[in-house]
């Protein structure tokens, strides 16, 4: 996978690493531009000082609380004594575990299966060199309840919380593409003191000139960086997209026509269906939220406004609104 630009984010990374574990970092950012590439870089580079536990929660298929007992079992890297670990710990009666699926018999209780895994990782995190959590789409786990209505989400931060705060055993860099799920972590109650928020961008203008330079070179496609950059701004995964289908299709201004007329259908569609519309910065929250939900806008939570995902909805947005009017 190439990587081009982001050394200041590399930079800063480095010395929020490099400093004691203190608090969780959230990270996010517009959809595809770049958070997961970013911190399989930061690994890479950093690999050789620091210990990476890296979770994808979008491959571990969590989508029941007990999915996670597989992935604190995942995390603390027992693939060879799971079964046993198990047993040692609910004496195997009362407690069924397969590579099928995994339940807990009525007699215990989930949060006290959470509680013996979580202590079981903090002793294998004692074991080695600066260890750091990396948790990718923190957000599956939101609507996740438990024993009655207990947030799993809450329980995880919570031990999260432990592990950097108050422990200072282990970082933890939590990813979300989920902004108004970020947005939701930036206003609780207390947790500016806990939680430091990485709001990622997209590539800066020459980042992303260089960007499609490589790309155009391994497309064999003669481009204009400007012009490419004028549709995709710095949105990496939009840029080589789009460069494909040139290589693909043979006309930029086919590809480009395509895509837009894609997006407004889009747009056109979820109207259809009653979603709010109107120019993006007169949206109220709870109007945007739907259009985040469907990959349309994004929250952002420092300036506390709705944003286009890309460039290309940017403009597409802008034609509805104007046919409309």
């Amino acid at each position: 996978m190439v990587f081009i630009g982001r050394e200041r984010e590399i930079g800063w990374m480095r010395l929020y690493l490099e400093h004691e574990a203190n608090k969780i970092l959230a990270v996010t950012g517009k959809a595809n531009c770049g958070k997961t590439a970013l911190m399989q870089e930061v690994m890479k580079r950093l690999g050789a000082t620091h210990t990476f536990f890296y979770l994808d929660l979008r491959l571990l298929d969590v989508s029941a609380p007990e999915d996670f007992v597989k992935v604190l079992l995942y995390l603390l890297r027992l693939a060879r004594r799971e079964q046993n670990f198990i047993r040692r710990l609910f004496n195997g009666s009362r407690f069924e575990f397969s590579v099928m699926g995994f339940k807990v018999s009525r007699d215990v209780k989930f949060e006290d299966v959470l509680q013996e895994l979580y202590l079981a990782l903090i002793e294998e995190l004692k074991k080695v060199k600066n260890p750091v959590i990396v948790v990718d789409e923190l957000q599956s786990l939101r609507e996740l309840y438990y024993n009655g209505g207990k947030k799993l989400i809450d329980s995880v931060l919570e031990f999260f919380i432990s592990l950097t705060k108050h422990q200072h055993l282990a970082h933890v860099i939590v990813l979300t593409s989920d902004s108004t799920f970020y947005a939701e972590l930036y206003s609780k109650s207390g947790m500016e003191k806990r939680m430091r928020f990485y709001l990622l961008d997209e590539l800066q203008r020459e980042e992303a000139m260089e960007l499609i330079r490589y790309w155009s070179r391994e497309y064999d496609v003669e481009l204009d960086p400007e012009g490419v950059y004028n549709y995709t701004g710095g949105n990496p995964a939009l840029i080589e997209d789009i460069v494909a289908k040139v290589a693909l299709y043979g006309e930029f201004e086919d590809v480009v026509k395509d895509e837009l007329r894609m997006a407004s259908a889009k747009i056109k569609r979820l109207i259809k269906k009653g979603f709010s519309f109107k120019r993006i910065e007169e949206m109220e929250y709870e109007e945007g939220q739907e259009w985040v939900e469907e990959n349309v806008l994004f929250y952002n939570v420092q300036k506390e406004c709705f944003e286009p995902q890309h460039r290309i909805i940017e403009l597409a947005w802008g034609e509805v609104l104007k046919v409309r009017k």
